[in-house]
């Protein structure tokens, strides 16, 4: 088995099945607007729209110029008629919208719209959303640490997967703290999903890097994208490049034909994080725009990645984190669990604007009562140490039960189990958790 980049048998047609946490993309609003569920669909399309989508837009106008799913509303389709783009030089919309309007509405209408300009035209969009692109095809580089990995341990296999002879690559995020462990591992993707999984979360929690902050700087921990493939036995790699090229062709078709998963997958595809980038012809520019679209197109995890790019300056954004953060509270406003997490964690220990209604600790607690495991100890945590009556503590013994059904105990776990014991006045337990989280610290090679 080997563990290093190089190409793994993968079926990219396959990636357009996968069930992914998906709120209201363009193609599940189309989908309700063709079976009349107007309700649903005016919803959907007003959701998008506000994120600048041009097909939303549109549908948006003639939804309140018809009446579907909305009142008839010529004002508000005049407003959102204005924010489409050009029609090279035929009647606008809004020309044949203003003709059915009076003089009063159409004051109001002018109104209206510079409103819409304001908050979801071209300008704020750009402002709010619109990664920014380096001159290089490069990211940035960081100039407040020096880095080194001083132990690196191979993942291991089931014997089942080795006599599969089964390939494939699993992609992670994690973050180096100052003690050179790695912590908070969570998969971004993978191929076949879920198969190689835990084996990488595995070994990279073994990691151990050697972090040089230069003077001046407070060490934090630095957040890395790690990729580990897996292969079995030899390959005819002609072959299999083939097959490759073949498939990620489809994937562009499908991608350009509008479909936000495939626009996610294929940005993706020629991300400098995938083993495969090299057998991708794009720029990280060009990979960003692809995952631009199917962010406002409304697919969640590009919405998430997206704002992880343009926070920490990855695959040729520019460093924008108020941006970055506008695009993870996107994601956490419509149950996106990694983006609630990391909104919630954001929100925590930096000012940020947030331009949502929705308090950082409810992103947490809609992940935790979706069942996502993570979510469930990070929630639990926040009840524990943040909010602490009992009403609090109750709950977060739930959720903590919860959680134990779907991962092992960890060290936040039994952090979190010397709080819950600390609060209900029971030090001896208390003190055993703390020892059992040092203990399993130290056997990670963790400082805490």
């Amino acid at each position: 088995m080997k563990s290093h980049t190089q190409l793994p048998v993968i079926l990219f047609s396959c990636l357009l099945a996968i069930s992914t946490v998906c709120w209201a993309d363009i193609n599940q609003a189309n989908k309700a607007y063709k079976q009349q569920q107007f309700s649903q669909a005016f919803s959907s399309y007003q959701d998008l729209a506000q994120l600048g989508n041009q097909q939303a837009i549109r549908r948006l106008t003639h939804m309140h110029i018809n009446g579907e799913g909305t009142q008839k509303d010529l004002i508000k389709a005049y407003a959102w008629s204005t924010l489409i783009k050009d029609t090279s030089g035929k009647t606008t919309l809004t020309e044949r919208i203003t003709k059915d309007l009076t003089t009063e509405d159409f004051s109001q209408a002018q109104l209206l719209a510079e409103q819409f300009e304001s908050m979801y035209g071209h300008a704020a969009i750009e402002n709010k959303y619109t990664p920014i692109t380096l001159e290089s095809d490069k990211t940035q580089n960081n100039n407040d640490y020096e880095l080194n990995i001083i132990q690196r341990t191979p993942p291991q296999i089931t014997r089942a997967q080795y006599r599969k002879k089964l390939q494939g690559w699993s992609t992670v995020s994690f973050y180096i703290h100052p003690d050179g462990s790695t912590r908070d591992i969570e998969v971004i993707s993978s191929m076949p999903v879920g198969e190689f999984d835990q084996s990488t979360i595995d070994a990279v929690a073994k990691f151990k890097f050697d972090v040089q902050f230069k003077d001046g700087i407070e060490p934090y921990p630095i957040q890395r994208i790690q990729t580990i493939t897996f292969e079995m036995g030899k390959t005819d790699q002609s072959e299999m490049t083939q097959l490759f090229q073949q498939h990620l062709e489809e994937l562009k078709q499908t991608a350009h034909a509008g479909h936000p998963e495939a626009q996610y997958y294929y940005a993706l595809a020629a991300s400098s994080n995938s083993v495969i980038s090299n057998y991708v012809p794009m720029t990280d520019i060009s990979s960003n725009d692809w995952l631009f679209k199917a962010a406002q197109n409304g697919h969640l995890d590009a919405q998430y990645q997206l704002g992880i790019n343009i926070m920490y300056g990855r695959e040729g954004c520019g460093i924008d984190k108020q941006k970055g953060f506008n695009w993870l509270v996107q994601a956490a406003d419509n149950g996106h669990p990694k983006s609630a997490r990391q909104a919630y964690k954001l929100a925590s220990k930096q000012s940020f604007e947030n331009h949502s209604d929705t308090a950082p600790e409810l992103w947490l607690k809609q992940a935790a009562e979706a069942g996502d495991p993570e979510s469930l100890l990070a929630y639990a945590n926040h009840l524990l140490f943040k909010e602490q009556s009992q009403k609090a503590i109750n709950a977060a013994k739930d959720y903590l039960d919860n959680y134990l059904e779907q991962r092992d105990k960890s060290v936040k776990y039994h952090q979190t189990m010397a709080q819950l014991y600390t609060l209900e006045n029971q030090p001896k337990k208390a003190k055993k958790e703390m020892k059992r989280a040092n203990k399993l610290a130290k056997k990670l090679g963790w400082e805490i």
